[in-house]
């Protein structure tokens, strides 16, 4: 295999591998769990990685756990160890999110040795599954078929991790995000009474409400915070894979699934402690994916609540068919190629991240062949990009701006070009078919980018309201 993701106790017992069983990783646990104590408690210093000969590993310790990373995959030994760390960083955020911390320290208190499989689910491990060949190969495998006749090639993932675990938004015109916005604040205002030992009281129904998404195709649309605390992106990222793996919704069915509530650690948020999330699928009118509510509460009795805060908004936006419409429309055109609109012939994809926030636009990847070709293709794409982000930038300055440019070629099949250029405010990557010259490139680049800038309120959330 080229690639392999561990997870072992300290005490070297293996918990989780992405290929092989127990008796072919434990001469692996053993072994790398010995040199990581020998190392530290030698040195004082924290063991990253060793790179050579083509292969490298990479570990994450995070007592009782220690999560390893071996790879022999070209465009991973491109990389700086910080992309390794970052599937390892998201390994380790998943497991928190159905355990917590003190769940696995409690549980490792008296047994050094404890077996984790005891409380991890089989959808867990199978989750870790998806979660390892997302982020490496782009793609995920729905029933394990050996033939890959049930693989889907999704590298959204894997570019998010690329890009510094950056955030994919939803493309929206800002006058509709700002209304589905609206609806949300408005449950901020909204009260109910209750009675209570004859008295009746009156309290806000999103007292309990610390954050609220609305996604569509594992994208933002809209985020609503706490005006005091906020969610990483990595936290973000693992919350969308966590509900999107318990409860995906059959994109062929107009059929709306039952509502979820979920316990879930944001490990970067709260290690020791649970939100509650209610997840709630709806759709619009000629839509063919649902719309998805998530509604994270810090307490465990609110799930009517949380109910009554989708139902409300449902309801405001069916209630208004210009506001349903538009969002139909848009999130559909959304999902079509922004470069359509642009005349940019020579480039087949880019990626363009706005700093402010870290988050990405990309234009959706049409895959219509075979699954295999489609994975074949992710993987492509994956490869190139890595080549693009590990090639050295030229530095140069205009006025006061300083700019990172890099041109490349790949004698790949019938050739391609890369591009990257970034400044404080963005960064931008994209791929051509065949040998473009580097003025066509830049010309066409800075197309997009002026485009992406001028309509940046419709590409990205930034904080959130």
């Amino acid at each position: 295999k080229l690639k392999n993701l561990f997870i072992f106790l300290s005490a070297g017992k293996p918990i989780y591998s992405m290929h092989g069983d127990d008796d072919a990783t434990l001469g692996y646990s053993g072994l790398i769990t010995t040199i990581v104590a020998s190392f530290e408690e030698g040195t004082g210093l924290r063991f990253q990685s060793i790179s050579q000969n083509g292969f490298r590993i990479c570990v994450m310790n995070r007592a009782p756990l220690i999560f390893v990373a071996i790879t022999k995959v070209a465009n991973e030994l491109m990389l700086e160890d910080r992309f390794l760390e970052h599937q390892l960083e998201m390994m380790y955020n998943y497991v928190l999110a159905v355990l917590s911390r003190p769940t696995i320290i409690k549980n490792f208190h008296n047994r050094m040795n404890y077996d984790l499989r005891r409380i991890l689910s089989a959808q867990d491990l199978k989750t870790l599954d998806i979660l390892a060949t997302m982020t490496t190969y782009g793609y995920y495998d729905i029933d394990s078929d050996p033939s890959g006749a049930t693989c889907v090639a999704d590298p959204s993932l894997c570019f998010a991790t690329l890009l510094n675990n950056a955030l994919q938004c939803a493309r929206l015109s800002s006058t509709v995000r700002e209304k589905i916005e609206s609806l949300f604040l408005q449950c901020k205002r909204i009260k109910v009474s209750q009675t209570l030992y004859a008295t009746e009281l009156s309290r806000y129904l999103a007292a309990d409400l610390l954050f609220a998404f609305l996604v569509y195709d594992n994208k933002i649309v809209s985020y609503i915070r706490h005006k005091t605390h906020e969610l990483s992106n990595l936290d973000i990222n693992t919350l969308l894979l966590t509900l999107a793996q318990l409860n995906q919704a059959d994109e062929g069915a107009q059929t709306e699934e039952p509502d979820l509530w979920v316990p879930i650690c944001l490990a970067n948020f709260n290690d020791s402690g649970f939100f509650h999330c209610y997840q709630r699928h709806f759709y619009l009118k000629k839509m063919s994916k649902p719309l998805t509510f998530l509604l994270l509460s810090g307490n465990k009795n609110s799930f009517f609540d949380m109910k009554q805060i989708a139902n409300h908004i449902i309801s405001k936006i069916h209630d208004s068919s210009n506001l349903s419409k538009l969002l139909a429309v848009e999130l559909v055109q959304g999902s079509q190629p922004l470069s359509r609109s642009l005349d940019v012939p020579n480039i087949t994809h880019f990626m363009y991240k706005r700093r402010k926030g870290n988050q990405f636009y990309m234009d959706p990847m049409s895959f219509t062949q075979s699954p295999t070709q489609n994975v074949i293709d992710a993987m492509h794409f994956i490869y190139l990009y890595s080549a693009l982000l590990s090639s050295q930038a030229q530095e140069f300055r205009i006025g006061a701006k300083l700019k990172k440019l890099t041109y490349t070629r790949w004698h790949i099949k019938d050739g391609y070009t890369g591009f990257f250029l970034a400044e404080e405010k963005y960064e931008f990557y994209c791929i051509c078919g065949g040998f473009v010259q580097s003025a066509t490139v830049i010309e066409q680049s800075l197309r997009i980018i002026n485009r992406c800038e001028r309509y940046r309120k419709r590409l990205f959330i930034d904080k959130g309201v």
